[in-house]
Order: C-alpha cells, then structure tokens, then sequence
C-alpha cells in the first residue's frame, strides 16, 4: 500500500490507493489545512484523570434508570439530570448535595408516552421536560412545583426546544408571554429525526432530511429563509450565534443570513460516511464533529481545522470545553481529552458504562453519567493529577 495524504477540506483532492490514484475535484467552498492526525501513541502514555466529586444517584435515587440528559446551570452551580421517565435530579455542584427530586409520575408514563428533551430555562430558575406525544412541561426550581403545561396536538415527533420567549414541539410554536400558537407554515417540511435549534435571540432554525429544505425563521420578526440543502439530520449554532454547522452526508457551514453555505467541514470524500456528532464550543466560534473515524475541529473568522484525530472506537458523546479541550466517549466506555492549541492527549477515563456527560461551563471540568452498578454523577478534572 502507498501512503498518501489528502487535503480534506480544498477543492482537490487526491488519493492513492494501492496502485490506483483518483483525483475528485470539488469546488465552491473555501478553506483548507491539511490533516495532520494526533499520533494515537499518546493513547498509551495520557496519565488517566482523576474523579474529583461523586454524586452517588443509587442511594439518593435507587429507581433512577440511566441518566439521558444531563446539564449544568450557566455559572455551574446547579447540575440536573434526568432518565427517561422523568426522573429529576438536582445537585449542587459545589457540595455534591442532591437539592431536589422528582418522581417523575410514572402512572402517566404511557399517557404521556417518551421523554425526549429535558433543561433548564428561566436563568435557571425552572427546568422543562417535553414528551414525543405532546405534552410540555415547566416546573420551578425552588420549591419544585409544576408552573406550566401545554400539550400540543402533534405526536410522535421527537421535536422540541425553549427558550424564554417560546416553545417549539413537533410541528407548532407557543409564545410563551402571550399563550398564542404561532402558525407552523415557516417549519421545514416533513420534520424526521432532526432536533430543532432555537436561539436566545428567537431565531428557529429546522430541516427535513426528505425534501433536502432548511428554514431559518425570525420568531419576532415573522420573517424566514428557506433554502436548499444536502440531506441534514443534524444541526448546530456556534456559540455567536452568526454561524450555523449542519450536517448529513456533507458538512457544511452557513453564515447567517447567507443562503448559502461558506465552508465545507468534514471529509469532500464523494463516498464519506455521514456526520454522526457536533459539539460546539460555548463561548467561542468553535466546532468539532465525528465523521467515519475522525473527530475534527474547527475555528471560523478565519476558518481553519485546529486538531483532527482518529477515534479509538465510535464516538457516542462529544464536547467542547470552555478552556479549549475536546472530550470524546466511544461505546466502549473509553473517555479522552484532547488540548486543542498542543493537539496532545490530556488524559483518559475508562468507565463500565457512560450514559452521557456534560462539560462545567467555567472549569471545563468533564461530568459523567453511569459507571456501571455505581450509577451515578462524577466529576472529572480535566487536569490529570
């Protein structure tokens, strides 16, 4: 076999395999550096990292299932987790101490049917819980009491985001200050396995993967975009909030309110498999994604790739942290963070299970959900000892 190597992200392309070389020619978007893999023999030397807090849920919650949505408030203090049925948990990240729980009703489990999205809102003074048959939740905090319930009247899309101005489920709009069902017209058609994205400054943005169509909707303005896409099953905002990372077989960026993306993410490989994770960086116009067996990250303003890795295995959970670390659970339990600026190893975590984990939004700080019959909340430095 002849080594070869391939500018990823240009508009040439060329790679030789065995005696065959093919050229692929790709044009249109802008920007390139070329792939430069971390040397996976780090993996055998990172010092492992170090559970500085454990939140034991077993003997706090002992009919907890596994964490599916785990979060931390925004100056870190207050972490929620909750399972499936709606389990709530709340702990101070602080003391470790559980704060608040909730039972999650299960008597009306299939009245209510799935949870599929679960935060916080209000300044983190409630949290939301959303059902695929409808029916959306908030509750206070402090003292936990239920504040408001609307069940909207489509089912069976696992479609739903908040924030203080509005509630978008499955295919309607509510503002929430006025109680008014916004008309559904603006989203994309045929909303399938594609999460909405809703940001503080009420822009929505949806796809469908089956008309190849993504609408960008000004909530306030009752102004939108439609345009033209690759099949996307996956979309982000960076943490601006001018950029927006959207992925199926291609990954591409959009810089609002252009119609068209700017940059190509990812492998232009005709045959590359699909983006399957984004994370995006919560303070800076970061990205990273998962796509076949690299993890990539990427700077916009100008854009280039900072780090590109090949996965010990297939990555289930990616993040990025605040002090510009990338952090990847694969479906072995095996978790890495990476420095981004050095493209070193940090260090590594071997778990028996990592159900999902969540990045402290001011230490970057790695928390993690499961460890097997431990079944709990723990806190890793990101700074091995």
């Amino acid at each position: 076999m002849i080594a070869y190597t391939r500018c990823e992200d240009s508009g040439l392309g060329l790679t030789i395999i065995g005696w065959l070389a093919v050229a692929t020619l790709a044009v249109g978007l802008p920007g390139c550096n070329p792939a430069t893999p971390a040397d996976a023999g780090l993996r055998t030397t990172a010092p492992n990292l170090r559970v500085a807090k454990e939140m034991p849920l077993e003997t706090e919650l002992p009919h907890m299932l596994p964490v599916q949505h785990l979060t931390f408030s925004r100056d870190g203090e207050l972490i929620l987790a909750v399972d499936g049925r709606a389990q709530v948990a709340l702990f101070s990240h602080t003391s470790g101490e559980l704060l608040t729980s909730l039972d999650g009703e299960p008597e009306l489990r299939f009245e209510r049917g799935n949870l599929i999205k679960a935060g916080l809102l209000d300044d983190d003074t409630a949290f939301y819980l959303a059902w695929n048959k409808g029916l959306f939740e908030i509750w206070n905090i402090a003292p936990t009491t239920r504040r408001f319930t609307h069940r909207f009247s489509a089912a069976g899309l696992d479609t739903a985001a908040a924030n203080a101005d509005y509630i978008a489920h499955g295919d309607a709009v509510l503002n929430r200050h006025t109680g008014a069902l916004l008309d559904g017209a603006f989203l994309a058609s045929s909303l399938v396995n594609i999460d909405y994205q809703l940001t503080d400054g009420d822009l929505l943005f949806s796809a469908s993967p089956i008309n190849r169509d993504m609408v960008l909707t000004d909530l306030d303005e009752g102004t939108q975009d439609i345009w033209d896409s690759s099949r996307v099953h996956m979309a982000a905002f960076t943490s601006s909030q001018r950029y927006l990372v959207a992925a199926g077989s291609r990954c591409q960026v959009w810089r609002l309110p252009n119609p068209e993306p700017v940059y190509q993410c990812g492998s232009r490989w005709p045959l590359a498999a699909n983006v399957h994770r984004i994370a995006t960086h919560p303070t800076e116009d970061l990205f990273a994604v998962y796509q076949g067996k690299s993890v990539r990250v990427y700077a916009l303003d100008p854009f280039r790739k900072l780090l590109d890795i090949k996965a010990p295995d297939q990555v289930v959970h990616l993040a990025l942290t605040v002090n510009n670390r990338l952090v990847l659970a694969d479906r072995k339990h095996h978790l890495e963070v990476w420095d981004i600026a050095d493209q070193t190893l940090v260090g590594t975590y071997a778990s028996t299970s990592i159900d999902t984990l969540a990045a402290h939004p001011t230490t970057g700080d790695v928390l993690i959900a499961g460890d097997g019959d431990r079944h709990g909340l723990f806190l890793l430095t990101a700074d091995a000892p």
